[in-house]
């Protein structure tokens, strides 16, 4: 029963509108097509109104369609020392499955402290995973189009993990976006200015959050 839900209803999910709407046609599509029109999301509230906020804070809290993973940790597990500054420092693999739209955004976030660690952007939307150790260039080759900004060194282009004196908790987010390349945004842009461009064009994102413990 999904396919009716995506003709009555996709076209709130690829706008700029808020989630609410789209919450409200599943509920009118589930009326016409049976409740199991809505199965896949359950009987939660489908988006946040976080999702028009430039706080990503807020957007991680919507139900998403998305699930995040990786082959390195599960979520809620412990980072290896290898992503972190305690190893070679280099980025685990993802993969993501589910999703649409025309873009996709990784941030990688120090929720102990609020520290964005990592963003790579412009990761086009037929890309499905990000391999371990993401080339620390602004346009890795892989995934193919991408971009990163410098990281919390303002040295290093693109991934540099977790460095915390104690334990520290830590997010890596998906974002799916209604746009194919984040306008306004360039090389020089700060990890903030990235982020900042992400206002009012996420439809849903997907967390895997993780714990490291230095040695």
């Amino acid at each position: 029963m999904r396919l009716p839900v995506q003709q009555a209803c996709g076209g709130f999910r690829r706008t700029r509108l808020p989630g609410r709407l789209f919450a409200a046609c599943l509920l009118a599509a589930s009326s016409l097509f049976g409740s199991a029109a809505v199965a896949p999301w359950g009987d939660e509230e489908i988006f946040s109104d976080g999702l028009e906020s430039g706080d990503p804070s807020l957007w991680s809290g919507a139900v998403s369609p998305i699930v995040l993973e990786s082959t390195a940790f599960s979520d809620g597990g412990t980072i290896p020392a290898a992503h972190t500054c305690d190893g070679i420092n280099v980025s685990p693999p993802l993969s993501w499955q589910g999703g649409f739209g025309h873009s996709y955004v990784i941030v990688l976030k120090d929720l102990s402290n609020s520290l964005v660690h990592w963003v790579l952007w412009d990761i086009p939307a037929d890309q499905s995973a990000a391999p371990e150790d993401v080339a620390k260039v602004f346009e890795p080759p892989v995934p193919a189009g991408s971009k990163q900004p410098l990281s919390y060194n303002n040295t290093t282009r693109g991934y540099l993990g977790p460095c915390p004196g104690t334990t520290h908790n830590y997010e890596f987010a998906i974002y799916s976006l209604d746009v194919g390349s984040l306008p306004g945004v360039s090389a020089a842009s700060s990890r903030a200015q990235v982020i900042a461009a992400m206002d009012g064009h996420v439809l849903v994102t997907a967390t895997l959050t993780a714990t490291y413990t230095p040695p």
